[in-house]
């Protein structure tokens, strides 16, 4: 998976981010991102400012704008926001095989 473009909020999963001459934080070219464990893709989604990967063992993993509580992490506010992908508990055992992202909200499809 490679992302770029606007890292504000962490949407981009890591801290290899540039700050731009207009103190924006961003990445201009595509970079990497390997989920921890080396873990396969499965799906993809992006939210406004919010990131959610579902992985090839069903789960998922969200990182980015969290202060409304889209990441699924139990937690709202300027703190919630993430910068590295977290791994979303709250799912449990369902084996997530989809995902998707609204502006500000998350929603997945299980097996």
């Amino acid at each position: 998976m490679f992302l770029w473009g606007s890292a504000k909020w962490g949407q981009l999963g890591g801290s290899e981010a540039q700050t731009t001459g207009n103190d924006v934080k961003a990445s201009l070219l595509p970079r990497q991102l390997i989920p921890p464990d080396s873990r396969g893709i499965v799906s993809v989604a992006a939210g406004d400012g919010h990131t959610l990967v579902a992985t090839t063992d069903g789960d998922v993993l969200s990182f980015g704008r969290g202060r409304e509580g889209q990441l699924g992490l139990g937690a709202i506010g300027p703190s919630a926001d993430r910068s590295e992908p977290q791994l979303i508990h709250a799912l449990g055992a369902d084996h997530v095989v989809e995902v998707a992202c609204g502006a500000l909200h998350s929603l997945c499809r299980t097996e």
